[in-house]
């Protein structure tokens, strides 16, 4: 093995700690180097269902506008305030 990746879009940083100082140990044991590649969560937008099961067609250089409505009003969003400006 040369290279290990880690995804940090699953599981916690404790149980990747243990992984990596198992490898570390297992590689210097043997006298090897391993490189270590840390995949890290990026950034991510969750969207909700739209209102009817309808799609929202985008076009090339048309703007977006993200609004962030928490968690609680996630779950109970259901498609655009105004319809015409789907905002």
């Amino acid at each position: 093995m040369n290279v290990a990746r880690f995804n940090f879009s699953h599981g916690e940083h404790a149980g990747h700690k243990e992984v990596l100082d198992r490898l570390r140990k297992v590689a210097a044991g043997k006298g090897n180097y391993i490189s270590y590649a840390l995949d890290t969560k990026g950034p991510e937008i969750r969207t909700a269902m739209i209102k009817g099961g309808g799609t929202i067609d985008l076009k090339a250089g048309q703007e977006v506008i993200v609004v962030a409505v928490g968690p609680d009003q996630y779950t109970q969003w259901e498609g655009y305030v105004e319809e015409d400006t789907g905002r």
